[in-house]
């Protein structure tokens, strides 16, 4: 390793380790703090969307864009598939204004250059595809072929292992305390203190509160969330499916379906916005029931195995954060999508900490911008 600044990142999730085994990989010298145990949070949880079809900003689809190219390459290092491959991605569709709202949004995407966009396709064509697709209620989808979908567990396993080999964890190190030292930092743990140029926040639901340790105000509102999973069942859906919200039924939840490796479906979700109590809830298993069922009826058979809560942390304009503070050495790294967002955070974050400069990062991600930016309500996209 060279010589430069010692950099310190805070948090083992999927973001955390990909940051960490990027800069690395360009020669830094870096320690990876985890409170708990790596990937044990909730970036196993995640959907496994690693698409673009979904990104409602066009700095967040550039963003997509920039990581499904980049997963490849993150993993062919990493030395683990991870699942990951071009599945494609489905959004299905249930009224006609919800039909309407996506062809203005498709418009609304392809001005980003560089995006070919996505296609409308019919019950009868969805079928072809993805042969559980045969709800009477859908009255179409839309189908990106060339989006992918990753194994989340399997996915923050192997940064776990590729960061262990590399020697670059502590876990169990809870952050106490965070002081400057000359130039640099210096943080408290009950393991011990830890000395670095560079702090890099990429603490998930405790980004703010780090960054308080650190006299900085990061204005986030926690998300609380639910999902659950099934036994191993036979194969069932090859693709990430997500059914669009719809306003016509009451408390209709997010509505997301993947099979992983094992043949567990992962059914969900359920999300409390302001809530920052992850936990699992009768009334939100039965939600996520009845919404599924809803479009797979026959998943009304399949028992659940268990449920998983957890939280997640965003700004008020739904924007992912990352960058910079001011000319501060402490960057921070706070996803809209973690699993999604991985290689590209990973590899931009290292070159705008090694190089000084990223262009892939667009201001519309800086920690600085939150200054102008309401209190959190709470209450944001899906």
């Amino acid at each position: 390793m060279s010589g430069g600044p010692s950099i310190l990142v805070l948090g083992g999730g999927a973001i955390g380790m990909s940051i960490a085994l990027h800069l690395h990989w360009r020669g830094s010298r870096v320690c990876l703090l985890e409170g708990g145990a790596l990937g044990g949070g909730v970036s196993r949880l995640g959907g496994g969307w690693v698409a673009a079809q979904g990104r409602r900003n066009p700095y967040q689809l550039a963003f997509a864009l920039e990581s499904i190219a980049h997963y490849p390459h993150m993993l062919d290092r990493v030395g683990a598939r991870a699942g990951f491959r071009q599945s494609g991605s489905f959004l299905l569709l249930e009224t006609e204004a919800l039909v309407e709202q996506r062809r203005a949004f498709l418009a609304d995407q392809m001005t980003v250059p560089g995006y070919d966009g996505f296609e409308f396709l019919s019950p009868a064509e969805l079928r072809k595809l993805e042969p559980a697709i045969r709800s009477r209620h859908i009255l179409c989808g839309t189908y990106r072929a060339g989006d992918c979908s990753i194994d989340p567990p399997a996915l923050v396993d192997a940064l776990a292992t590729a960061v262990r080999r590399a020697g670059l964890s502590v876990e169990g190190a809870t952050v106490e305390a965070i002081r400057r030292v000359g130039a640099g930092w210096e943080v408290a743990t009950p393991v011990g203190d830890f000395a670095a140029d560079v702090i890099v926040n990429a603490a998930g639901h405790g980004a703010r509160a780090i960054s308080a340790l650190a006299g900085m105000d990061l204005p986030l509102a926690p998300i609380s969330g639910q999902i659950m999973t099934t036994p191993p069942q036979a194969p069932y859906v090859r693709s990430l499916i997500v059914v669009a919200h719809n306003p016509e039924i009451p408390d209709c939840p997010p509505r997301d379906l993947r099979q992983g490796a094992d043949g567990r479906l992962w059914v969900g979700t359920v999300n409390h916005h302001g809530s920052g109590e992850a936990a699992v809830r009768r009334a939100d298993t039965e939600a996520i029931r009845k919404a599924m069922t809803r479009v797979f009826p026959e998943l009304a058979d399949v028992p659940f195995d268990r449920g998983w809560a957890g939280t997640r942390a965003l700004p008020s304009d739904g924007l992912p954060v990352y960058g910079q503070v001011g000319d501060e050495p402490f960057y921070v790294a706070v996803p809209m999508s973690g699993i999604a967002e991985a290689a590209a955070a990973g590899r931009t974050m290292a070159d705008l900490i090694v190089d000084g400069d990223c262009p892939a990062l667009p201001p519309a991600f800086s920690p600085d911008r939150l200054k102008d930016l309401p209190p959190p309500t709470g209450r944001m996209g899906h």
